[in-house]
């Protein structure tokens, strides 16, 4: 039988062994020095060293509206008054002073949130203070429950081992949920040595060295005094070792990153920071004409800094979030195909554009294809279609033999109820009067002309009736005007034997039992041309108020209806008969075109000049596409496309004949559809901004496209932040999203991004789908829906991150990101909210981890400050300040991000855990093998611990 259990029987308390036993540790005891009392000081210093320690560590994070304000030094030393506090505490008492010292660090450290209440929630300071307060105690409860479970895992009677501590810590720090994440290690992102190791362990590593750096001096300092057993340099080994490889690994890590950056491929990345505010950004409390220029030059200001960033080679550039608020409504659309046309063997063709096309491509990207080998392909009729038009990008009419009509869509083709039996040979789409021209949702009015002088008006929707226009002869051609502008839909038929009509009102009703009838205000009448004769071939109506056409026809005639309604003929260089006419409603180009590879161009002067066309066939067709480039096809089967060097022909094998084209073009939305492919590109000149200031009426006169379009003055990629909707669901309500849109070089949309975490009382109110009468009372709150994807997206062989506002500083986010395999994160955020605090320092001393766990460049873009490129070991490169519109241009490595980090993940921190539940349940058995009364030496000279020496523990 062993001693110890030869002894079991005899450890009860009241044992004579036992007593014997207590009174020699009484001895012991006694013998010590009355510095070795472990009951601790007092409760005022206790108070004051809490404080001190709170004030150590929010003074290593920024706290001035100063970069690099952090004296990040100071968190190595914080825990020694920290310690000291707790030393001797019970676990109330702990956990009160972890409370207090939490309180000081986060009330530091978050003080610019009593700003947001105020302003954001319209709430006096004397609630913004306290809700302040309430912020910071909260995020305190992680140092209170520090405090707490220190006292009560920490060993009885001798100190707690200092990777205990840190790891006791580390965890608590990384469980404990928070309204602002933050991280004690996070305050040392400008020593870059040290944090190299959050590749690895992420920043939980680094909090990891610096409370054991910190446990360690603290327990040297009481070995140095004598209250503690040991030499004064044992605590130290380990957190000295641990400090060692850190700093070995860091010195390390910096050169192989720093070589892997140089063998990256380069990207030319500029930002913009326009610093416009949080309020004129949204151009609140201001009138009308004050909101309305404000809005605009926001934009101007943020296309003029790209434009300097173009103009100096930049690939990439990015605007910050909700930088995009356009004064109108932009042009956007959501198919590739930008024209379409008919063959003569009944194929409908596509003029389609290929994102992967280099730029310089001579097409620009575009080509045709066979997009329906039948265009009436499912539709019982078989007959020719010969005329094609489109108001929208999603649908189109056809009209051909016999009456038939055919509306076609991106998935199919179906027949329109027919009207009449007579061949059709031209048609018109416009939006009817009310709508703007080209609305997405516009009711749209279809007008076709035929043999026998009829003319077919209406729609889907009331159905189609013939219009009574007095003639019997052949009509080729017509045209429409509708929109906003028009006082009333009008139109223009014309056809053999010199005819041109105007109709005016004559679009169809529902009539007495449900069968289409024209309204009672239609007016028909044949149009003054002033003894011009002709065989007219095709009309271009321009839209707008001004009711401007352009008829051709035989022998090189051309008929041209001014504003007031005067119909003139234009001389044109050419006797040979022209068929074909499109124009550009915007900068007021017209182009016609006919036998013998005519083309013609008509300038803003008002005269008509030949163009060069590689072909001497018939023009059999011409357009211009969406984009307005002219398209052109002749007899023999070739397709044309005109850019800035002339005419150029376009590879069209098994094609074919095209005998129609229309466009496909842009249509208006609010901005922005979660659809959209393609938004338009501003072709107008940007103005001075000190022009528009002094005379905003210059922006007036440019096309509401250019006005409203993101890329105008550049067409460089663009990465932006902006609003987008989906309609209404069950709820009834039109769900809002933060977005980031990418565009590239022709304006596509590479991706979309909806932000996931959205900004509380900014961009949600807590609670509030549930009580929707919250966002009455935090009226200037924001009502968003969360994104629920995490995204990069592809562009150019490689893959771009994308992130809004603080999800740069969680890293777990991050982590979901890194996982679609990024080449660089970028960061688009909005620190306006809260002003010049130190928020924004503070935003980007978070973020900066971000790029070291991962090994790739953040570059974050945001309204007021702080912009800035971060390279993959941490260091900031290049970044802004609070105040004035600034721009940054740095060539940026494009990273493959492979580490430790982005495998395991948190895997230290659960080791940290694992180690520290090990150790408690060590230090548990070991207590209790030691006997029960191993705990609190007595006072010296032996005997219990006086009433007030318990109290002040």
């Amino acid at each position: 039988m062993s001693a110890d259990k030869a002894r079991t029987p005899e450890r009860g308390k009241g044992s004579v062994k036992e007593k014997a036993k207590r009174g020699r540790r009484a001895d012991a005891a006694a013998s010590e020095p009355a510095a070795r009392v472990a009951v601790g000081p007092p409760l005022l210093p206790r108070v004051l060293a809490s404080v001190l320690a709170g004030v150590l560590i929010f003074l290593s994070f920024p706290f001035t509206t100063a970069p690099d304000s952090n004296i990040w030094p100071l968190a190595w030393f914080s825990f020694v008054p920290f310690l000291w506090a707790l030393e001797g505490a019970r676990k109330k008492r702990g956990f009160w002073l972890g409370a207090l010292t939490g309180l000081v660090t986060n009330f530091g450290g978050f003080w610019w949130v009593s700003g947001v209440v105020r302003d954001f929630g319209h709430l006096p300071d004397a609630v913004a203070w306290p809700v302040t307060a309430l912020n910071a105690g909260y995020q305190g409860l992680a140092y209170a429950l520090f405090g707490l479970l220190y006292a009560w895992v920490r060993p009885r009677g001798r100190a707690m081992h200092v990777l205990a501590v840190a790891a006791l810590f580390t965890v608590i720090e990384y469980a404990f949920p928070l309204i602002f994440p933050w991280f004690l290690g996070n305050g040392q992102y400008r020593a870059l040595p040290v944090i190299q190791i959050a590749d690895v362990t992420g920043v939980m590593g680094i909090t990891f060295v610096i409370v054991a750096v910190g446990a360690g001096l603290y327990q040297a300092l009481r070995a140095l005094r004598g209250e503690q057993d040991g030499p004064v340099w044992r605590p130290l080994v380990w957190p000295v070792g641990l400090l060692a490889v850190t700093l070995l690994y860091g010195f390390w890590r910096l050169g192989d990153t720093h070589d892997a950056m140089a063998a990256a491929e380069k990207l030319s990345l500029g930002m913009v920071e326009a610093d416009i505010g949080i309020w004129e950004k949204q151009a609140q409390n201001m009138d009308g004409r004050s909101k309305i220029l404000t809005l605009h030059r926001n934009l101007l200001l943020h296309q003029e800094l790209s434009k300097e960033l173009a103009d100096k080679g930049a690939e990439l550039i990015v605007w910050p979030e909700s930088s995009y608020f356009p004064l109108g409504r932009p042009a956007a659309k959501r198919v590739a195909d930008f024209a379409v046309g008919l063959t003569e063997r009944g194929a409908l063709v596509a003029w389609t554009h290929d994102p992967a096309a280099p730029k310089d491509s001579p097409t620009g990207g575009f080509a045709w294809r066979i997009a329906r080998p039948k265009v009436a392909a499912g539709v019982a009729d078989a007959a020719r279609y010969e005329a094609l038009a489109a108001e929208i990008d999603r649908a189109w009419v056809a009209v051909g033999a016999r009456g038939a009509m055919l509306r076609g869509t991106p998935t199919g083709a179906s027949a329109l109820p027919a009207a009449t039996d007579a061949d059709l040979h031209a048609v018109a789409v416009v939006a009817a009067p009310g709508w703007d021209e080209g609305d997405d949702g516009a009711e749209l009015l279809v007008t076709a002309a035929g043999d026998d002088g009829v003319v077919v008006t209406g729609n889907e929707t009331v159905g189609f009736a013939v219009v009574p226009t007095g003639v019997s002869t052949p009509l080729r051609a017509v045209g429409a005007w509708g929109g906003r502008e028009a006082p009333a839909y009008r139109a223009v038929a014309a056809g053999d034997g010199g005819v041109v009509l105007e109709l005016e009102g004559c679009h169809a009703r529902v009539g007495q039992g449900g069968a289409a009838s024209l309204d009672r205000g239609c007016d028909v009448h044949r149009a003054a041309t002033r003894g011009v004769e002709a065989d007219w071939k095709a009309v271009w109506a321009r839209p707008g108020a001004e009711l401007e056409a352009w008829v051709v026809g035989t022998g090189g005639r051309v008929l041209h209806r001014a504003e007031g309604g005067a119909w003139a003929q234009e001389v044109t260089p050419v006797t040979t008969a022209l068929t074909q006419v499109a124009g550009d409603a915007e900068r007021g180009d017209v182009w016609a075109a006919g036998a013998g590879g005519v083309v013609l161009r008509r300038g803003l002067d008002g005269n008509w000049r030949r163009e060069a066309l590689p072909s001497s066939a018939d023009v059999t067709a011409l357009t211009l596409d969406a984009r307005m480039v002219p398209l052109a096809a002749t007899a023999d089967g070739g397709l044309f496309r005109r850019d800035a060097s002339g005419w150029r022909a376009v590879e069209s094998a098994g094609v074919g004949e095209v005998v129609a084209l229309t466009a496909l073009p842009f249509v208006l939305v609010d901005p922005l559809p979660r659809d959209i492919l393609y938004l338009w590109q501003g072709r107008t000149a940007l103005p001075d901004l000190a022009v528009f200031d002094k005379d905003p009426s210059v922006e007036m006169i440019v096309p509401p496209n250019d006005r409203n379009a993101p890329q105008r003055g550049f067409d460089t990629p663009l990465l932006f932040g902006g609003l987008s909707w989906q309609p209404a669901g069950e709820d009834g309500r039109r769900h809002k999203f933060n977005t980031a849109y990418m565009l590239d070089h022709g304006g596509r949309v590479v991706g979309t991004y909806d932000k996931n975490y959205l900004l509380v009382f900014g961009e949600y109110v807590p609670f509030g789908e549930m009580f929707p009468s919250l966002y009455d009372v935090f009226k200037q709150s924001g009502r968003f829906d969360a994104g629920r994807e995490v995204k990069a997206f592809d562009w150019n062989g490689h893959r771009l991150g994308v992130m809004i506002c603080y999800e740069d500083i969680l890293p777990k986010f991050t982590g979901r990101l890194a996982d679609q395999h990024p080449n660089i994160i970028l960061n688009v955020t909005n620190d306006a909210w809260f002003g010049q605090t130190s928020e924004p320092y503070l935003h980007l001393a978070l973020a900066v981890f971000r790029a070291v766990e991962n090994r790739l460049v953040l570059a974050r873009a945001t309204n007021t400050g702080v912009s800035a490129i971060i390279d993959p070991t941490g260091a900031i490169v290049a970044q802004t300040k609070l105040t004035d519109a600034e721009t940054l241009l740095a060539p940026v490595p494009l990273m493959t991000g492979a580490t430790v980090y982005g495998r395991v993940g948190d895997l230290f921190t659960y080791l940290a855990a694992f180690g520290l539940i090990g150790y408690v349940v060590m230090t548990r058995r070991r207590e209790r093998k030691g006997g029960d009364d191993v705990g609190t030496a007595p006072p010296a000279g032996g005997g219990r611990a006086t009433k007030t020496q318990r109290r002040t523990a």
